[in-house]
Parts: structure tokens; C-alpha cells; sequence
């Protein structure tokens, strides 16, 4: 039981670390935008024939901040066939378009738009909370680190968790990577504020994502785990009775680096994205750290 502790802890811990100096996501600079004319004012129905402009011009209000009307009118379509289309528009853009502030500004929404309808937004801004009052030199009790990682009302639902986990999956292999990309060539084509709380959100994927669940046995199936929301699920939630909670070993965990100098190697858009966000040395202080020679 203390090596699955400490080993929480330490997933923890990183993506706290990240977050410790900003406020919870979708209150702050993440979905920051300079307008020079107020937000439009949009139902669902109009979301889904909207232009990557026009999503742009609605999605955040005019001191920058995400506006409420437009994340409840992607809420107002039960069928999800909004929201569908919003990514899919966003997708396109930072995928073909030429211009950088376009590429950075789309990867950016679609970020905001694919952490908040999933659920996984809440994830970020609990840890976010959490995290500004632990002490790392007291690792806390693994009750404390469900607590900081996952809310209780993704505790509640399996198939909701699963969902929201699954977009960080996404997200780190998709908009993040393109944003990074992007940043290369042009590290100044956006506000960098809004680097600056992409660059955590890709912390808090490429934590999750380096769980590598296949190299954890299962005890109740005696199996290796088959995803990382079912290994997840597993270490924290309370249903799970302790005899059948798995014990995470340092061949669980498979970041790119343990150095913000090998990340410009082995994840050079990674690397980029981190380093415009003004967060390289986070790398340095942490990535070092999570993956000890044993949990």
C-alpha cells in the first residue's frame, strides 16, 4: 500500500506543481483572448454552422474571459452533435491553416471546449485548488491525493470518468502537439498568457498519458490493466476495495524525459510549447522526480 502512495503521490504532485501558480482553469487565463468587439451572443444551433472566426468571437467574453453563454449553449444539445461539430471545425483550422495565430488560437478553444465538455475540466481546476495548500515534504494519504486529483462527482459516475480521462488522451496527442508545433516557428503569434495556461493543461497530459497501463497487473483479474481510466479508476476511487487496488512500480511510468534538455529531443513540440509557456524549468524540478527507481 505504500508503494501505490507514494506512487499516486507523485503523479499528483507533478500535476499539482503545475497549477500551483494560477487559479483553477476555466476561471483564469486559459481561455484568454484579446477581443476588440464583444462577445456574439449564440445558441447551439448556431454553433454548429459556425467558422472558426465566428466560434472565436463567441467564446470569450470582452475582458477575455470564456463565456458563459457559449459553453451553456454547447450544454443546451443532449445529443453532443454541437459540440462534434465546434471540434471539428476547430480541428480543421489548426490542422490546415497557414496563418500561426489561427493554428495557436483554434488548438487553444479546442482545448478549452474538449477539457470542459468532457468533464475533464474539472479535473484541472480541482487540482488546481488542491494542490496551493499541500506540503510535497509531507506526501499526503492517498485519500487526500483522490481527493486532489479527482472530484467526487467523477467518482460517481464510471462511464463520465472514463470520458473525461479519455480527452487528455486526445489532447496530447492532437491539438497540444500541433500548438507546440506551431510555437517553433512563431512563439509570439498569441497572447502569451494563453501559452502559458496551454502549456499546464499539456503538463496535466503528459502525466496522464505516461501512465503506461499494460505494465500493471490487475488483482482481481490478474491481467494487465486494459486502459489508463480503468487503471485510474482503480488506484482512486472508493468503491474499489484495497485488496484489489494495484501497486503502480516505476515501469508504470513512461515520460519522454526527465529533463527539459532530453524533452527538446524526445518531444520537441512538447518542448516548445512548455518552454513558451515559460514552464521548461518545471520539467527540470519534477519530471526528475516522478519516476524514481521505486514507487
Amino acid at each position: 500500500m505504500k508503494s501505490r502512495s507514494k506512487g499516486l503521490f507523485a503523479i499528483a504532485l507533478l500535476a499539482g506543481l503545475a497549477f500551483t501558480s494560477c487559479d483553477a482553469l476555466f476561471e483564469n487565463q486559459f481561455v484568454k483572448y484579446k477581443l476588440v468587439t464583444p462577445p456574439v451572443a449564440v445558441t447551439a444551433d448556431e454553433l454548429l454552422t459556425s467558422s472558426t472566426a465566428d466560434l472565436l468571437a463567441s467564446a470569450y467574453t470582452s475582458t477575455g474571459l470564456a463565456s458563459a453563454d457559449f459553453y451553456a449553449a454547447l450544454a443546451d444539445d443532449s445529443t453532443g452533435a454541437t459540440t462534434t461539430a465546434v471540434l471539428a471545425t476547430l480541428s480543421d483550422s489548426y490542422t490546415t491553416s497557414t496563418v500561426a495565430a489561427t493554428v495557436q488560437q483554434a488548438a487553444i478553444l479546442y482545448t478549452a471546449v474538449s477539457l470542459e465538455t468532457s468533464g475533464a475540466g474539472a479535473i484541472v481546476s480541482n487540482v488546481a485548488s488542491v494542490f496551493t495548500s499541500l506540503d510535497s515534504t509531507t506526501p499526503p494519504t492517498t485519500q487526500s491525493v483522490i481527493s486532489a486529483i479527482i472530484p467526487a462527482s467523477l467518482l460517481m459516475d464510471k462511464a463520465k470518468f472514463d470520458t473525461a480521462v479519455a480527452a487528455f488522451a486526445g489532447l496530447g496527442t492532437g491539438a497540444l502537439d500541433v500548438l507546440g508545433a506551431s510555437l517553433t516557428s512563431d512563439p509570439t503569434a498569441v497572447d502569451s498568457s494563453l501559452v502559458a495556461s496551454a502549456g499546464e493543461a499539456a503538463l496535466l497530459a503528459t502525466v496522464i498519458n505516461s501512465l503506461d497501463f499494460a505494465q500493471v497487473i490487475d488483482p482481481v483479474t490478474s491481467a494487465p490493466y486494459t486502459s489508463t481510466a480503468d487503471l485510474i479508476w482503480a488506484l482512486v476511487s472508493p468503491d474499489v476495495a484495497a485488496a484489489d487496488q494495484p501497486v503502480l512500480t516505476s515501469a508504470a511510468i513512461t515520460l519522454p524525459a526527465t529533463s527539459s534538455a532530453g524533452l527538446q529531443t524526445a518531444d520537441p513540440n512538447l518542448y516548445s510549447l512548455l518552454n513558451a509557456a515559460q514552464l521548461g524549468g518545471v520539467v527540470d524540478l519534477i519530471f526528475a522526480n516522478l519516476k524514481p527507481a521505486a514507487l
